[in-house]
Formats: C-alpha cells, sequence, structure tokens
C-alpha cells in the first residue's frame, strides 16, 4: 500500500469516525459481547464515543503498520519500494507514539477521555467532555503543538 493510498484510507476512517460521533448523538453506541464492560463503563460517564474512535484508530494504524513490515521485508519488491516501506513503518510508529504521549499529557492536565489522530496533515482530538471554552481547547492545541510540533491551527478539537 503505497503512502497515497494509506493517506486516503487515513482521510476515509477519519471521515467515518466524524460521521460515528454525529451518529452516536442520537443512538446509543453497539458493541461487541467481548468488549461491553469495558465500553459500558466508559458510556456511563460520557466517553464511549472517545473509547470507539480510539479503538477503531488502534485497529487500522495496527493493520498499516503490519502491512508496511511485511511489505519491507519482502523480497519480491524492488528495494525502494522496501525502504519507502520502512519508512513509512517509522512514521506511523512515531505518530502512535506521540498519540500516546499526548493522550497521557491531557490526562494528567483533566481530560482522561480524550483520543488523538495524527496525520501528516494534523491532528484531531476527540474530547470526552462537551462544552469546552475557548481556553480549553487552547490548551489542548497547544499541548498537540508541544509534542509534535506542528502548528496549533492544524490542530482539530471535536468535545464528546
Amino acid at each position: 500500500m503505497n503512502r497515497t493510498s494509506r493517506l486516503v484510507l487515513f482521510c476515509l476512517v477519519v471521515a467515518v469516525a466524524a460521521a460515528f460521533l454525529i451518529a452516536q448523538k442520537t443512538k446509543p453506541p453497539t458493541v461487541p459481547k467481548g468488549a461491553r464492560a469495558v465500553v459500558a463503563q466508559a458510556a456511563s460517564s460520557g466517553k464511549g464515543a472517545v473509547a470507539a474512535f480510539a479503538m477503531q484508530r488502534d485497529q487500522v494504524q495496527s493493520q498499516a503498520l503490519a502491512e508496511d513490515r511485511q511489505l519491507a521485508a519482502s523480497g519480491s519488491v524492488s528495494t525502494a519500494a522496501r525502504a519507502r516501506a520502512q519508512a513509512d513503518a517509522l512514521a506511523l510508529s512515531r505518530a502512535i507514539a506521540q498519540e500516546g504521549e499526548v493522550e497521557s499529557l491531557l490526562s494528567v492536565k483533566g481530560y482522561p477521555s480524550a483520543a488523538v489522530l495524527i496525520t501528516g496533515r494534523g491532528a484531531v482530538v476527540v474530547v470526552g467532555k462537551s462544552g469546552l471554552s475557548s481556553e480549553q481547547a487552547f490548551a489542548i492545541a497547544e499541548t498537540v503543538q508541544s509534542v509534535t510540533g506542528m502548528a496549533i491551527q492544524n490542530v482539530s478539537i471535536v468535545p464528546r
């Protein structure tokens, strides 16, 4: 899967996640049986959509990382394709680490239910708190900027 295909897939995942979050305002979340207890606890505290978003993000990233690693190890592709796959896997691994760091910092700052998605264009932060003030939104964006170095205007915050 090349970089452009991954970017398109990533944008599609963000669009689906946004649609999912909007749909969650009108109906309760559906949860697979095995995960009901964990998500039910999060949903009871208003954090179900954030947890679902994070789980979906993790699944897509895991699949992309596995594909990159498989391609990088493949002897049936060109050296350039292997090098590109290795670079993509490294970039995704860094983004995953940064997402975790931002989520940890936000938790310490009073936002224990937050999921961060870092893309090549910016970041999306889904926060389990509705009615954020502009000061709170700015503090969240500054946290993303401090970890990633990305411009604040490239950070989108979705309160839930």
